[in-house]
């Protein structure tokens, strides 16, 4: 090859892209023509297709998905994800692409070990890349930049239009509710922002905004308080609405097969009560100083999560064949002074000591009559 091949590994990626934007500053100033393949999360033993993302279709995704296919290797670009480094060059007009899968669920969870991966899946994608960079690396519609192709490189003003753009997504995003979706920008440079999440304090407003969803107003002793769903908008909602205009809110019918989990609160009247996620994925729980091990209630098992001041208890339940997985922390209203004055908020109080009685509240709960009831 007669080009400069740069493997590199970002930090910050989470905290807005903060390593690769550094990096891209610096690419700015030695090379004329860059294009950016990015790799996250590949490998997974069910993660899915290959899945292709970019911001907006360009030789290089063209290129690489033509390339897997004479492979033999299925691919598509047809698939919701998050943030990544790839956008950082295209913001500053490199072709750019992110190289995931499908399906990613399991990252940033306990689950995420290396028994997850398929190692000749991954052998076989990373060997596929390779022989890609080397059989057409160097076309000139990616190195040289052709007419045809070329994203044209942004002025310094047009990429701080492209940051300002993507902050302004972020912060659309948590004014949506479930289901909404608009397109943010201008004709030229613009981004789909869609409400995947939204919290509910009354029970029938939930159920009205997600089709087919019941919620129980009382798990034992405790009476629903609250409920936060997270959700995906149907399949082919955006493709069939393809003529949506700027700043236009749309809004997608959610059912029940979209919702990706729900948390529940549910409280007696002095405040104290339970929380409980119930998710599709294996759910992820961070704290620095957790230690976490498996306990055995009269044969099921629990995962204890216990940070030193609290602790929260994971499990699994079955029904129908599918399994969903429960996060359960017991906790208590707490008034504390904020920026608007008081605000308040449920925190965790069920204590190292209290095991046993946590253990034995959530053994007691028919988790898989429950989920059912559900609907999710």
């Amino acid at each position: 090859m007669q080009s400069d091949v740069i493997f590199a590994a970002f930090n910050g990626e989470e905290s807005g892209m903060l390593g690769s934007k550094a990096f891209v500053k610096q690419l700015e100033d030695d090379y004329d023509h860059v294009y950016n393949i990015n790799l996250d999360c590949l490998g997974i033993a069910d993660g899915g297709r290959l899945l292709l993302v970019s911001n907006e279709a360009n030789s290089l995704v063209t290129g690489l998905q033509d390339y897997f296919m004479k492979l033999g290797i299925d691919s598509t670009t047809d698939g919701s994800y998050g943030d990544s480094d790839h956008l950082s060059f295209a913001a500053a007009g490199f072709p750019a692409v992110t190289l995931s899968q499908e399906n990613i669920s399991v990252i940033h969870t306990v689950h995420d070990v290396p028994d997850v991966l398929d190692y000749d899946l991954l052998d076989q994608y990373v060997g596929a890349l390779s022989a890609f960079i080397q059989e057409v690396g160097d076309s000139p519609e990616l190195v040289h930049g052709a007419p045809s192709s070329q994203v044209a490189q942004m002025t310094p003003q047009e990429q701080a239009v492209m940051s300002k753009l993507i902050e302004e997504a972020q912060e659309e995003q948590q004014q949506l509710h479930l289901g909404e979706y608009k397109l943010i920008g201008s004709e030229e440079k613009h981004i789909v922002v869609t409400g995947l999440f939204e919290s509910f304090v009354k029970a029938r407003e939930a159920e009205q905004a997600v089709k087919g969803l019941k919620l129980p107003q009382s798990i034992l002793n405790y009476q629903f308080s609250s409920v936060t769903i997270n959700a995906d908008l149907p399949e082919n909602e955006l493709t069939e609405n393809s003529d949506m205009q700027i700043n236009t809110v749309y809004q997608a019918d959610i059912t029940i097969n979209e919702v990706n989990s729900v948390a529940l609160t549910y409280k007696e009247q002095n405040g104290e009560g339970v929380s409980v996620q119930i998710s599709k994925a294996p759910i992820e729980f961070e704290d620095p100083n957790m230690v976490i091990t498996t306990e055995k209630y009269e044969g099921h098992e629990y995962d204890v999560v216990d940070t030193g001041k609290f602790i929260v208890l994971m499990t699994e339940a079955t029904v129908k064949d599918e399994t969903y997985y429960l996060q359960i922390y017991g906790g208590r209203d707490h008034v504390y002074k904020g920026d608007e004055g008081e605000e308040q908020a449920f925190v965790f109080n069920w204590a190292s000591k209290n095991k046993q009685q946590a253990l034995k509240w959530v053994h007691s709960v028919p988790w898989s009559q429950l989920i059912e009831e559900i609907g999710i």
